[in-house]
């Protein structure tokens, strides 16, 4: 596992929020990844990244172990999420009408557990899978420009370079109700999970992460560690003056996590 994240070069204050934790016992393995990138257009996005952080941290430490232990497996968990997600989304709603402001941030977070990945989304951060055969974006970004390429208004690369690539469709803290989405699939041997803000992503196209990032490359934390801090760097040579940050989760050949 690694981590990274990095103000940039032009932002005062990182509005970034990562989440990085790993829990054994008894033999079985789990790891929650999360990044939470605030919105830099509002005002406090560092805070409500930081709040969405915290309830996923509580919810890890808390909540998990009891729902690991009942019956009910998958929907249990995505409900246990819905509940926080709304509960922070109101809380933040209230605190920006309570002071005046309006605040939100996009999350997006990995379970890996019991050989499997559970996955909450909303906005434009991303969460790819990466195997020695290719890389597979796991999340749709939540975007105006992502939506237009679907409908054929833009192309791909278009919409990659569209300045409205980061006007989002939804967010944590700014309406009254929020829409996760939630995923699940297996989780492959020897394969990369990569959670990262849209300020690690917008300069780096999937063929330059698949080899930056392959697992027979990225066999231990230094080097992970390396390529996280690596790939940032070249981002903002190219001119990146977003918020960079990246969580690595790596599955090794023997069984998968839990």
């Amino acid at each position: 596992m690694a981590a990274w994240t990095d103000k940039g070069h032009t932002r005062r204050i990182n509005q970034d929020g990562i989440l990085l934790q790993q829990a054994s016992e008894g033999g079985w393995e789990c790891v929650l990844a999360a990044v939470c990138d605030g919105l830099g257009g509002l005002q406090k996005g560092e805070l409500a990244s930081a709040e969405v952080i915290r309830g996923l941290a509580g919810w890890f430490r808390t909540e998990w172990p009891r729902l690991r232990e009942q019956a009910g497996g998958e929907a249990e968990i995505l409900k246990s999420w819905d509940r926080l997600l709304v509960e922070k989304n109101q809380e933040l709603v209230n605190y920006g009408i309570q002071n005046g402001l309006q605040l939100g941030t996009t999350v997006s977070a990995m379970l890996l557990a019991d050989g499997c990945y559970y996955i909450l989304h909303v906005g434009d951060c991303r969460i790819y899978e990466i195997t020695g055969t290719g890389i597979r974006q796991l999340t749709r970004d939540q975007s105006w420009a992502a939506e237009a390429a679907e409908k054929g208004i833009l192309t791909a690369e278009q919409a990659r370079r569209d300045p409205r690539r980061s006007v989002l469709l939804q967010c944590v803290g700014v309406a009254e109700s929020v829409r996760p989405v939630y995923l699940r699939g297996k989780l492959e041997r020897e394969a990369l999970y990569l959670v990262c803000s849209d300020g690690f992503w917008h300069e780096a196209g999937e063929q330059e992460l698949y080899e930056r990032c392959r697992p027979e490359r990225l066999t231990g934390e230094r080097a992970m560690r390396e390529a996280c801090r690596s790939i940032i760097r070249e981002n903002r040579r190219r001119g990146e003056t977003d918020n960079c940050s990246v969580v690595m989760v790596r599955t090794g050949n023997g069984a998968a996590l839990c």
